[in-house]
């Protein structure tokens, strides 16, 4: 906003005219227009800025660039201040934490891409998805019982499993697919747009396990973006888990993400401007 204001104030002091003497003093003071010289010029240098920066927008790796200041920022915030955000501490700077905070502002910046902005028609479309959503969820009774609104999948059969065999970040797996019978509502808003995610409907997961038959599991939940496993075991600390503290580890893929992707940034639909496509995946 004070940006806002800053560039609204320059403006108008470009266009603001400047007393001048006439050639015959009258004892008093003319106004004639003047314009600033360097107003042209600066047109031109932010009209280009903006281009160049929509285009190299367009493009995920020239996005993920878009980390390097990012990280310097938050580094440059952790040392001055001492602490991340108003009472989280700062952490030790280590290698490991300034790769991963890169890492994250890579992943955030090659997802924020010009097409998951919302155009004008879109917040029509969706902020009726969500008026028909809210009226459909109050008369079922599902804003007063959320827990109501989800249903128990089935029991998986081992025959309705594909298990293949995986390798990676030095840790062999197993993986496992199956056919999810899960489908939204007939009547939810955005259900005819999550069922035409064909590859989602293929549900996978990981499993590091021991081979004792009474070792504890836990499940570990990847992030945004995520989804593969040579990205999951890494940001999961799968190594850790299943050699140090001896867990079997399971990685389920969440919707539209890895395997499941419907586009290329994995998970991309999951985190978008259309606010149906969070609920059914979450119920998902």
């Amino acid at each position: 906003m004070a940006a806002s204001n800053h560039a609204l104030k320059i403006e108008q002091e470009d266009l603001e005219p400047e007393p001048l003497v006439g050639a015959y003093d009258t004892g008093r003071s003319i106004k004639l227009p003047m314009g600033n010289p360097w107003a042209p010029w600066r047109d031109f240098a932010v009209g280009g800025y903006r281009s160049v920066y929509r285009f190299l927008g367009r493009h995920a790796l020239t996005r993920a660039t878009r980390a390097v200041p990012r990280t310097i920022g938050f580094l440059r915030k952790a040392v001055s201040r001492g602490e991340v955000t108003e009472g989280l501490a700062r952490p030790a700077m280590t290698v490991e934490l300034i790769a991963h905070v890169a890492f994250d502002e890579a992943l955030l910046a090659m997802a924020l891409a010009p097409s998951r902005l919302p155009g004008r028609s879109d917040y029509h479309r969706v902020g009726e998805e969500l008026g028909t959503a809210r009226t459909l969820f109050a008369r079922q009774g599902w804003l007063a019982s959320p827990a109501s609104y989800h249903r128990l999948p089935p029991e998986l059969e081992a025959r309705d499993v594909v298990t293949t065999r995986g390798w990676a970040n030095g840790i062999g797996y197993e993986r496992i697919t199956w056919e999810s019978e899960f489908e939204p509502r007939g009547d939810e808003p955005g259900g005819d747009r999550w069922r035409s995610f064909s590859a989602n409907k293929s549900a996978a997961a990981a499993l590091v396990r021991h081979r004792e038959a009474d070792r504890p599991w836990i499940v570990a939940v990847h992030g945004f973006c995520m989804g593969f496993p040579f990205m999951d075991f890494q940001g999961l600390h799968v190594s850790k888990l299943h050699r140090e503290l001896g867990l079997n580890v399971a990685l389920p893929v969440l919707p539209l993400h890895g395997s499941r992707r419907a586009t290329k940034i994995s998970g991309e639909p999951f985190m978008s401007f259309d606010l149906m496509n969070a609920v059914h995946g979450l119920s998902h």
